[in-house]
């Protein structure tokens, strides 16, 4: 059956899982630098309070996030796959960071948008 179907084989599952893997830490790392650009720019509105910073702001945590989901998709094909043990345990800890990381950028990004929203009520 392997010389029939070669992609069905432990060794080509193990090579597909490994390329969701090392999409998802490029993704992770994408992920982590639009939360970090949103950490700065939040900490420049904090001392200028300016609508404009404050929307970049958001708009990195957004995307911070929606990186962090791609990869945590990535994450999941990876595991749907037949992996080692040793991979198995990486995937699980890169999912749990991930998580961690994405509701931590979503809860800045809440925060900002109620700061906003509150900005923009105190106007009328």
């Amino acid at each position: 059956m392997n010389t029939l179907f070669p992609f069905m084989t432990t060794q080509s599952t193990n090579k597909i899982a490994k390329s969701f893997i090392i999409e998802a830490g490029k993704m992770i790392g994408l992920a982590e630098e639009e939360i970090r650009l949103g950490d700065v720019v939040s900490s420049l509105w904090e001392s200028e309070k300016n609508d404009s910073l404050l929307s970049i702001a958001l708009w990195h945590y957004d995307q911070g996030v929606k990186k962090m989901r791609i990869a945590l998709g990535l994450l999941k094909q990876a595991k749907r796959l037949h992996l080692s043990e040793k991979y198995r345990a990486y995937v699980d800890l890169r999912e749990k960071e991930s998580r961690t990381k994405a509701k931590q950028a979503f809860d800045k990004k809440v925060e900002l948008e109620n700061l906003m929203e509150e900005n923009y009520s105190n106007v009328d």
